[in-house]
Order: C-alpha cells, then sequence, then structure tokens
C-alpha cells in the first residue's frame, strides 16, 4: 500500500514538473523496487534526458538494466559432442592463439555444423582479421540456428556496419540489446551507429545506457557530446566533451575530428563562450594538432574572460611543448602559470606546472610551487615526483628526503616506470647498491624502451662488480638514447594536458 501510494504521489509531481531530474530519478527508484523494470527504466531515462549529468540516474539505470536482463529467459545451446573442442578454442583465442582457435573452431563444425557458439566465435575472430565476407556468413548462420543470440547479433551488426551495410548493421544492434539490455558495448556500438546516421535521440538513449553500463570510456562521453552538438545544447555537449577527455579509457578511438567539427559549428554562433574555445584546445590539443592552432583557442578564451584560471594553465602547457621543440617560449609558460595561480591560489595543478618549469632555473622556488601543489593535491603523483627530483637538486635538502619521497611515489604508483628509475637512481647516488640495482631493473622491466633505465643500470652492475651484465645494459641504454632530466619533467606535464586533466571551469 506504501509503495502504491508513493507511485501515485510520485506520478502526480512528475506530470506537474516535467522538468525535475530529482522527482523522475524518484520515480524510476521507487518502480524498480515495485518490479515495474521497464517503467524505472524510462523514468531514468528520462532523468539524465533532464539532466545528463546526473550521477545518480547513470546508477539507477544501470541497476533497472541489469535486473531487467537477468529476468529475461537465457538461450540454453543444446549439447554438442564438441563442446570440449569449442571451450579449448575459446581459451587458445583469449590467450591470443587465434590461428589455433580457428583450427579448432574448423574441426569442430566438421562434426557438428549447428554449433552456433562455433559459428559466432569463428565469425568474431575472421571479423577481427578483417575476413568480413565469411565472417558474415558464420555469424548469419549462427543467428539463424539460434535467434535469441544476443552475442552473435551484436557480432554481425558489428561485420555489417565495417561492410558498409548500415541499415542491417543497426537492425542487428537493436535485436542485440533488446535480448540483452546489460549489453553495454552493444549499446555503446548501436548508439555510435545511430549518431553516424543521425538519429540523435536514438544516440542519446542508447549512449546513455552504455555509460551507466561500462566503465569510463571516452569514445561513448564523446559520442554523446556530438549527438547534444548536433541538437544544438551547447552546456550539455561540454559536460559530455570535458568527462571524454577525463575517462581513463581511450579505447575505441574517439571520433575526435567530428567532435572537433561540431564545437567548431555551434561555436561559430555562440563566439563569446570561453569555456567552449578552452574545451576546442583540449580537443585538438588530444587530437594532436599543430601548437599554434592549440594556443589559438586557449587565448581566445583568455580574451573573453582574462581571470579563467584553467585556460592560462592549459596555455602554459603548450608553451612547455614548445620549449621542447626548441623554441624559447620558458619565460612565457612561467607567465601564463604564474597569472593562473595569481587568480586561483588553490590551483594545484598550476603550481605543478610551475614548480617543474622552475626546475631547471630556480630550485628554491621550483620547491615551494611544488610543495604547495602537495599540500593542495596530497594524490598527485606528477607533483610528488617533481618535488623528489626538486630535492635531489637541492643542496638544503639533500638525497635522504629525496629518496624518502621517492619510496612514498613508487608506493603510490607501483606502475610507473619513471618513479622507479628516479629512485634508483638517487639510492645508486647514496651508496645503496642493492636496492638501487632492483628498482633499476624493474624501471627497465616496466618500460623497455628507456634507455637512461637500461643505462643507469649498467652503471649499477658496473660497481656492483657485473661487467658483461653491465657492457650489455649501458650500449642498450646508448642505443635506445635516453632523454634528459628536464625534457623528462615537461613532458610529464604534456602528457597531463593530452589527457584534458586539468578540469574546466563552468561558465556563471
Amino acid at each position: 500500500g506504501d509503495l502504491e501510494a508513493a507511485l501515485l504521489h510520485l506520478r502526480r509531481t512528475a506530470k506537474g514538473e516535467p522538468a525535475n531530474a530529482s522527482v523522475q530519478y524518484q520515480l524510476g527508484q521507487t518502480l524498480r523496487q515495485a518490479g515495474d523494470l521497464s517503467g524505472a527504466i524510462v523514468a531514468f531515462d528520462k532523468t539524465l534526458e533532464i539532466d545528463p549529468e546526473l550521477r545518480e540516474g547513470y546508477y539507477g539505470l544501470g541497476l533497472a538494466l541489469r535486473q531487467q536482463s537477468a529476468s529475461m529467459p537465457k538461450p540454453s545451446p543444446p549439447a554438442s559432442p564438441v563442446d570440449e573442442k569449442y571451450s579449448k578454442a575459446q581459451e587458445a583465442a583469449t590467450s591470443g592463439d587465434l590461428n589455433r582457435a580457428k583450427d579448432l573452431l574448423v574441426e569442430a563444425l566438421r562434426t557438428d555444423e549447428r554449433h552456433a557458439r562455433a559459428h559466432n566465435l569463428l565469425g568474431y575472430i575472421l571479423g577481427q582479421e578483417g575476413d568480413l565476407e565469411f565472417a558474415r556468413n558464420h555469424l548469419e548462420r549462427a543467428v539463424k540456428l539460434q535467434p535469441d543470440y544476443a552475442d552473435a547479433h551484436y557480432n554481425l551488426g558489428v561485420a555489417f556496419w565495417y561492410s558498409s551495410s548500415k541499415e542491417k548493421a543497426i537492425s542487428e544492434l537493436q535485436r542485440s540489446v533488446r535480448l540483452d539490455p546489460a549489453a553495454g558495448s552493444s549499446q555503446a556500438f548501436l548508439g555510435m551507429a545511430l549518431r553516424e546516421t543521425g538519429d540523435w535521440a536514438g544516440a542519446r538513449l542508447n549512449l546513455q545506457h552504455a555509460i551507466a553500463l561500462l566503465p569510463p570510456t571516452a569514445a561513448t562521453y564523446i559520442d554523446l557530446g556530438i549527438v547534444y552538438l548536433h541538437l544544438g545544447n551547447l552546456d550539455r555537449a561540454l559536460g559530455q566533451l570535458e568527462a571524454g577527455l577525463n575517462a581513463p579509457s581511450s579505447l575505441p578511438a574517439p571520433d575526435w575530428d567530428s567532435a572537433i567539427a561540431g564545437l567548431r559549428d555551434l561555436l561559430a554562433r555562440n563566439q563569446e563562450r570561453a569555456d567552449a574555445h578552452n574545451l576546442l584546445g583540449l580537443l585538438l590539443g588530444r587530437k594532436g594538432a599543430d601548437s599554434t592552432e592549440v594556443l589559438e583557442q586557449f587565448r581566445e578564451a583568455i580574451r573573453l574572460r582574462p581571470d579563467y584560471t584553467e585556460a592560462h594553465n592549459n596555455t602554459g602547457l603548450v608553451l612547455i611543448g614548445l620549449v621542447l621543440a626548441q623554441n624559447d617560449e620558458d619565460e612565457k609558460a612561467v607567465g601564463e602559470f604564474r597569472e593562473a595561480v595569481r587568480i586561483n591560489p588553490d590551483y594545484a595543478d598550476a603550481h605543478a606546472n610551475l614548480g617543474a618549469t622552475l626546475l631547471a632555473t630556480d630550485v628554491d622556488q621550483a620547491i615551494a610551487e611544488l610543495e604547495r601543489a602537495v599540500s593542495l593535491d596530497p594524490e598527485s603523483v606528477k607533483a610528488q615526483l617533481n618535488l623528489a627530483e626538486a630535492y635531489g637538486a637541492s643542496p638544503s635538502r639533500g638525497t635522504a628526503k629525496q629518496i624518502e619521497l621517492l619510496r612514498k611515489v613508487t608506493s603510490m604508483a607501483p606502475a610507473f616506470a619513471r618513479a622507479h628509475l628516479e629512485l634508483g637512481k638517487a639510492l645508486l647516488h647514496d651508496g645503496q647498491l642493492t636496492e638501487a640495482i632492483s628498482k633499476l631493473q624493474k624501471a627497465a622491466r616496466l618500460d623497455p624502451e628507456s634507455g637512461e633505465a637500461h643505462y643507469q643500470l649498467g652503471l649499477g652492475l658496473e660497481r656492483a662488480g657485473k661487467p658483461e651484465e653491465a657492457r650489455v645494459e649501458v650500449q642498450k641504454g646508448r642505443e635506445l638514447s635516453a632523454a634528459d632530466e628536464r625534457n623528462q619533467n615537461a613532458a610529464l606535464d604534456i602528457s597531463t594536458f593530452r589527457r584534458g586533466v586539468p578540469p574546466l571551469e563552468k561558465e556563471n
């Protein structure tokens, strides 16, 4: 009774306040608790249509989609004498031995031609290898043998898409998500396909479903941002594009070109939006555009809003990139970072970038800026690493303080090769030979292309009385041509820019 009364109240409120995302979210939650999963999904979709950045909406939608999928009947393929061979083919494919997997699947299908899962896996492998015609043949056979096979419909849809049969692709992908609403990859690919064919409403729906189901993926957010650009909603587009720049996963590759083109088009009608120019600069930087083109957007953002902290910081990062290209832009970069911290004294990233830039010319000032960055953001590996390097370069701090901080950095980021390299070098300088060699070996394992790691390891092995091993490592290090210390510091900051880490400041 209480649940029914709550639903009645929420439906009335939602009808009277159709633009209230919170009410729609509460309605979705209550419908889900009542077991009306289809109604809950509609309510959560409406929630995210109103506010596409409401995290609770994605969480509720993901739960409802998974519950709906779990409640649906699942195909139960008949037992086959080749099931064991199929399982071995799966193992081979998972381990990357596609030739063995194909051989096993062909053998299995000779014995049991009606084995839908074998057709699906063989079609998938052939599609990965670019043999789309034979891939489609096997996948079409799989869905004919087992019409409720969601994975096979998805794989067939992908094969049709890359064969330029877009209508057939969308039809198969739609069938796949109907059969398994919780298949995030199917939702994402369908959203991308609908976006590319101009079905903006359908694309928005499926992309939001994908975001609710998958770990953060740049391509999905970028696709949704492009949808909002075409719908003419700049604020929502910027929110999704920013999320795409900050997403930890960059696979599959996002459609940077369409995002840039769409944002340029909308900017032509909204030229005074500083935040849009700043974001366009970030997109261009991520794509690898010419630094002049990137700088143009950041400088336009600053012209429109002189106190735009992030745009000053981003400008400084691009100028550091020009330093790497042997252009004398050091002072300009320092000026931009100083302006960023003047406007916002609590902007940790700008303090870190300023400190890293000053490291080559003013160690004490660099330490002050980096210590400020660490105090503001204790989780910043970049700031901690550069601060450790600054301690090592300062006579008043010494190696002991540097080693202490580098141990902390390797604990914070155990897979960060450069941190192990710097710790190994510091330990080597301090005479702690055994541990130094261990850290340098780990650095070389984590980054086999690091010439400096191999070279420093060779020096350590030489001091440990292992001349043959040392000679091999030193030679390898020389061949790989290690970068110097300052370039490594600057490159680390540039990589921060490439990832779009600096948060965008919203227009009021």
